[in-house]
């Protein structure tokens, strides 16, 4: 994985991780304003029994009360169903918004050891830096000398080789021209003889 891959998808985990939390802070803004507008109609219903208690002796008949109370019952059971339906709707997609920063935060985790990996062998390269260079240097030097005691050893092998091959080449002109001499010289002996 080469860096800017991984700084690329950090990045975008980052992104995503703080999309979830303003996701998580709207969500648990509407917790907050369903559990206040609970708490405000259970304050609203125990102000609705209070009242019930204190114009109980207003109701003359007993069944008008009792309808009056079931309704109220009825409705504040309905809304109580309602604000549960919402509280848990609300609860699960927060439990999978929980999942996903959890996902995120293991991959910026697998993230961060990888670039604690990369740092490492990063620090190990400018540790071995020093020595390549210094090798390197030594090698150079090494194959300079060589080089030069090679061309010198060529030059004056070609110079030897140069030198024998002049010294041969006058050798064997010398005997050509002392056998033609000592031929030309016995083909006038024969002609003489003739």
């Amino acid at each position: 994985m080469s860096i800017p891959n991984s700084l690329i998808k950090k990045d975008q985990l980052v992104k995503g991780v703080e999309a979830l939390e303003a996701n998580n802070d709207i969500l648990s803004l509407n917790i907050k304003e369903l559990k206040t507008s609970l708490e405000d109609k259970r304050k609203t219903n125990q102000s609705l029994i209070a009242q019930l208690k204190s114009s109980k002796q207003n109701f003359a008949d007993p069944i008008a009360e009792s309808k009056f109370l079931q309704n109220n019952i009825d409705f504040l059971n309905s809304e109580k169903k309602r604000l549960t339906i919402e509280y848990h709707e609300l609860k699960k997609d927060l439990d999978g918004q929980l999942i996903n920063v959890d996902k995120l935060l293991k991959d910026l985790g697998f993230i961060k050891g990888e670039i604690g990996t990369l740092l490492v062998q990063i620090g190990m390269l400018e540790e071995e830096l020093p020595m390549k260079l210094r090798d390197a240097k030594i090698l150079d030097e090494k194959i300079s000398k060589s080089f030069f005691s090679m061309v010198t050893e060529l030059h004056d092998n070609v110079t030897t080789v140069s030198n024998k091959a002049k010294s041969s080449y006058y050798k064997n002109l010398k005997e050509s021209e002392t056998i033609r001499s000592s031929l030309i010289s016995r083909k006038g002996l024969y002609n003489a003889i003739d």
